[in-house]
């Protein structure tokens, strides 16, 4: 083998050493993230939506269907909150060496609809946009034509066979949902700022001071001094805290998306929280495997190559 790797010229021995550096690298970082993850989903507490704190927080709940357009995974037809899916042609090739299928991707989308999600407490929308998301529900099959008929089967067996190869994953209404993401309220923010609601409420009474302002006439000289302006200003402030519970209450909505800091995962799953943190920390071990077996190759060809 020693001997094998020596007679290797010197461009086609350093590109593997090189790939192989790469490779380890790669998935140093790619077993570094996933438990990264893993410790993030079990550091993260899980918050209520009525009572979240504005920021990064852990939600768990259920999907529910909104008012308005239904979500239709296109491929099954299906009513969903989330859909993923893809169409891929079979390829054959043929050379000296024989004959090659292979699969050329010709369609995908990923949704990016907004849905809902509740979890006893409140609800919040969803914004999936960039989410890593995990579901239950997938399909795979085959099929003649480009674009699947819905009366096709929705299993793959075992002699499955056709030109065209279709997948789809489904997040499904009412199912559990496991969320981490940004949390923002934006009823609140949305309101504009206090001192504009007592300024609007103060204009309103000096166009109609018989009604509102002549309340504040303590001495009864038919005008508003300065202590009184004060005492009025005060109660402009009262009313305007008033309506803005009171709008709090009405229009206030929650959202959930993908938050500006890459090193906080934005993660949308189906499955239980246990079942998400076992699953990062299998795939943290299996990048971590497949670093070492990288690094260990590039360890050996150097040595074999650079010992006398």
């Amino acid at each position: 083998m020693q001997d094998s790797i020596r007679s290797i010229d010197d461009p086609a021995f350093w590109f593997w050493v090189v790939a192989l550096g790469v490779a380890a690298l790669v998935t140093l970082y790619l077993s570094a993230r996933a438990f990264h993850r893993a410790r993030l989903i079990e550091d993260t507490p899980t918050a209520k939506i009525r009572s979240a704190p504005q920021g990064y927080v852990e939600l768990i709940g259920f999907t529910r269907v909104m008012d308005g357009t239904p979500i239709i995974a296109p491929l099954t037809g299906q009513p969903c909150s989330w859909y993923r899916y893809s169409v891929d042609k079979r390829e054959v090739r043929r050379s000296r060496n024989g004959t090659r299928v292979t699969w050329k991707r010709i369609r995908s989308e990923t949704s990016r609809e907004v849905f809902l999600m509740e979890d006893g407490t409140g609800q919040c929308l969803v914004d999936p946009d960039g989410a890593s998301v995990y579901c239950e529900h997938h399909d795979l099959w085959y099929g003649a034509t480009p674009w699947p008929r819905h009366d096709l089967p929705r299993r793959a067996g075992l002699f499955s066979s056709g030109d065209y190869r279709y997948r789809e994953s489904r997040l499904m209404p009412d199912e559990p949902l496991y969320a981490i993401g940004e949390f923002r309220t934006l009823g609140t923010d949305s309101q504009g700022s206090l001192r504009d609601d007592v300024g609007a409420i103060l204009r309103e009474w000096k166009n109609d001071p018989a009604t509102h302002l002549d309340r504040f006439d303590a001495n009864r000289d038919g005008e508003i001094d300065l202590e009184e302006w004060a005492v009025a200003r005060q109660a402009a402030e009262t009313e305007a805290l008033r309506h803005r519970a009171a709008r709090s209450v009405l229009h206030v909505t929650h959202l959930l998306r993908r938050g500006s800091d890459r090193r906080r995962p934005f993660i949308l799953s189906s499955h239980a929280e246990g079942e998400l943190v076992t699953r990062y920390r299998h795939r943290a071990l299996a990048y971590a495997a497949g670093f070492l077996a990288a690094l260990a190759a590039a360890a050996y060809l150097l040595l074999a190559r650079l010992t006398p």
